[in-house]
């Protein structure tokens, strides 16, 4: 048996050439429930085949995004995989409706850990999100292929017992929430600079 897979466009059409003979298509689209159709291919003939879709039973997801001490943080909450909108906790929760199946979120909060969960839905969800305090210190290193300063200020780091990231690249607002930053561009390593909290503000 040969399996095939095919596309769709926006408009939900597709023409496909397929030999003379008897198949089966699956049709699935995200947020819909799958369906099976048979049909018959005859030889030099144009065959229309219009399906439709049942939409998929939703529930709904509510994400709870606290610290350690229990307080309500607000988070940004997103789905980078399926076609679902996501969206801030404002300081309480977010709720989103999803269609019944397995999915992944990425969470962000300043000053916390970047948070990647993975989940299933068959039913109403909450889920309590414990968020983790960012490490005092940030490495973040242009170098490239040079990764002799990467190595010079991690190995400080791990001498004094100080926790730390590092990154090749960072956005603004993930930048704020770390008290010092040690940004090295991959210029003259004689150029070492400690960014403390006021020349970040």
């Amino acid at each position: 048996m040969l399996f095939r897979s095919y596309m769709t466009g926006p408009d939900g059409e597709i023409t496909i050439s397929l030999p003379a003979g008897e198949y089966q298509l699956k049709l699935s689209a995200f947020g819909y429930v799958s369906k099976l159709v048979n049909v018959e291919i005859i030889a030099k003939q144009t065959v229309s085949l219009a399906v439709e879709m049942e939409l998929a039973e939703t529930y709904s997801v509510t994400f709870d995004t606290r610290d350690a001490e229990g307080v309500p943080r607000n988070s940004k909450i997103a789905f980078p995989d399926v076609p679902i909108d996501g969206g801030n906790t404002n300081g309480s929760t977010f709720v989103a409706a999803m269609p019944g199946g397995s999915y992944t979120a990425e969470i962000f909060s300043v000053g916390f850990e970047r948070i990647t969960i993975s989940f299933d839905v068959n039913s109403d969800t909450h889920l309590h999100v414990l968020l983790k305090n960012l490490p005092e210190f940030l490495v973040v290193d242009h170098g490239k292929k040079d990764l002799s300063n990467e190595i010079y200020y991690t190995a400080v780091l791990d001498r004094f017992g100080k926790r730390y990231n590092v990154v090749r690249k960072i956005d603004a607002e993930e930048i704020n929430g770390y008290e010092t930053v040690i940004w090295f561009t991959g210029g003259n390593a004689g150029k070492k600079k400690i960014a403390t909290p006021e020349e970040q503000a």
